[in-house]
């Protein structure tokens, strides 16, 4: 797993499985609703269906932790404990979401979702 912590800003892109992509499950829908939301819990729920809204539309966005925790009320980054990191950790855990860190030469971490 790669060191979220000093995370500032995350960029999501497709993650595209072959296997799963042919069914069409929306993860912000009502599959994902009946199982995923009990075992994730709303709050990871729900930054997984943000963050994979997005790269539909577009190749990659990025977004500030402390913006995405801002606007789903996850609190501030000078807060310990911050609840978005621990989501994001969830949803890692679980597969869902996947974070790889890059050389310093390329640039930060990027989150793939």
């Amino acid at each position: 797993m790669a060191d979220i912590a000093p995370l500032e800003v995350i960029t999501a892109t497709p993650w595209t499985d072959p296997v799963v992509d042919r069914f069409e499950l929306d993860p912000s829908g009502q599959y994902s609703r009946i199982a995923w939301l009990p075992i994730l819990g709303p709050t990871s729920w729900l930054l997984l269906g943000t963050i994979s809204q997005h790269p539909a539309h577009e190749p990659a966005v990025a977004w500030r932790l402390a913006d995405l925790a801002r606007d789903h009320g996850l609190g501030r980054p000078d807060r310990p404990g911050f609840v978005v990191v621990r989501s994001l950790r969830r949803l890692e855990h679980f597969r869902l979401l996947r974070f790889e860190a890059m050389d310093a030469a390329s640039g930060p971490p990027w989150g793939h979702g």
